[in-house]
Formats: structure tokens, sequence, C-alpha cells
């Protein structure tokens, strides 16, 4: 959950009260910073990352809860009173306040994260977000290397065997639209798939492609040689 999703219908307090969070109101601050814990280790725990959008305060009440990021404040807000000529002024101090909680299978982020990064495209949103969502699921459908961001990778199940398709078409914004206007080539995209059964053979279709594969507990490891637009993969 992100910002105020979760509160109730008049934004008072959470709906739920097992999340064990009270909801303290928007914050005072138009923007702030994020300094993230050891615990979502794909980000520098040095570094206080921008929060361009105003977010909410919350308190922690379940003693099971922990704080996977704190808020950082600035110096002040930017006004006519008070002026930094950079983007945004920078970080003070660090707090104690939350900015990133988990409860038991909840994850809870006081900023409106989502809307943030389809409105300024910060990659560290995105990253903070699968970082989240690696410590919800720790042992995934699937996991992918050497595959751009903007790919797309489809599981689809059809009687005892699995069909992967995996897309990738780069998108060029052009005036009003979105066009794609070059097929980049990727090669050696590395994937590792949970299975329920065992496996015999994964072989590229239509091409017949027969494919060497590592298996390791519910995992199987594949490389893919090759994919121009769109590849689908069959695991039998």
């Amino acid at each position: 959950m992100s910002h105020e999703s979760g509160l109730d219908i008049n934004k008072k307090d959470f709906a739920l009260p097992e999340l064990g969070l009270s909801y303290l109101g928007p914050s005072p601050f138009e923007q702030e910073y994020l300094r993230i814990s050891e615990v979502l280790p794909s980000l520098d725990q040095k570094y206080d990352y921008i929060l361009y959008e105003r977010g909410s305060r919350v308190s922690l009440l379940s003693e099971k809860g922990e704080i996977l990021g704190r808020l950082v404040r600035p110096y002040f807000n930017r006004s006519w009173k008070a002026f930094c000529s950079h983007g945004q002024t920078p970080p003070a101090e660090l707090t104690e306040e939350p900015a990133i909680v988990q409860i038991g299978g909840v994850i809870y982020i006081t900023h409106p994260i989502f809307a943030m990064y389809r409105k300024w495209a910060y990659p560290v949103y995105r990253k903070v977000v699968g970082g989240c969502i690696d410590r919800l699921l720790p042992f995934p459908l699937v996991r992918v290397s050497n595959f751009p961001v903007s790919g797309e990778i489809t599981v689809l199940r059809k009687e005892s065997s699995l069909l992967l398709h995996l897309l990738y078409f780069p998108i060029a914004g052009k005036g009003e639209l979105q066009v794609v206007e070059d097929l980049i080539p990727l090669q050696d995209v590395r994937i590792s798939l949970r299975v329920d059964f065992n496996v015999e053979r994964i072989r590229c279709i239509p091409e017949d492609q027969i494919l060497p594969f590592q298996q390791d507990g519910k995992y199987i490891s594949f490389t893919v040689p090759k994919i121009e637009g769109h590849q689908m993969i069959i695991v039998e």
C-alpha cells in the first residue's frame, strides 16, 4: 500500500486496525527524502533519495513491524520566504519517522510512489517497489537477468507444460504517439522458472530449438540465445 490507500472513507485512520499503523495526516513538507535500510540492498543505504510529492505521516503501533526506510527532512519548504536555487531543498536531518514499514505480509510506503514514478520516471521508485515485492515474494514464479526493464514475460500453463512469451519492442515517443521503429535483438537472456513437475525438455517454438537446462530444487534455469521482438518457449 502507499500514501492514502488503506485509509477509511473519511481519511482519518487506516480501515484495518490489524495493520498496526496509525495515520497522522499529510506531511508538512512538499518534498522530502528517503533513507533506505540495509534490508533493501538494491539501493545505497547512505544516500537520501528525493520524494517529489507530498506524502503521509504514520506511526507504527505494532511491535512486529519493521521499518525498511526512514524520512529525511529538508531544510524548509520552498517559497518566496525560503528558496534554494536547485531543483529541491537539500536534505537536513534523518528522522525516526517511517517512510516504508512492513507488518507481516503487508508493506506500506508513506508517499504516492506509483503516481510519482508515472509522473517523474525516477528509477529509484521502481527499485523500491521491486525490493518490497522481493521481500513479500521470495520465491517468484520467474526470475530473469540480462533483460531490459521494459521487457515483458508471460507464463501460461497448458495441460502439463508451461508456455513462456518473452516480448521486447522498445517504444519511442513521437509527438502524441508511442511507436515501435527499431527491432533490437537481445542475446543470452537468462531465465529461472519455478516448476512443480519433472521437466523433460525445453524448446523454442516454432523453431523447435532444444535448450539445455539445469534443475535446482523447484527451479529450472536456462538461457535463451536470442530474442528478436518476441520468442515463445515451451517447458515440457
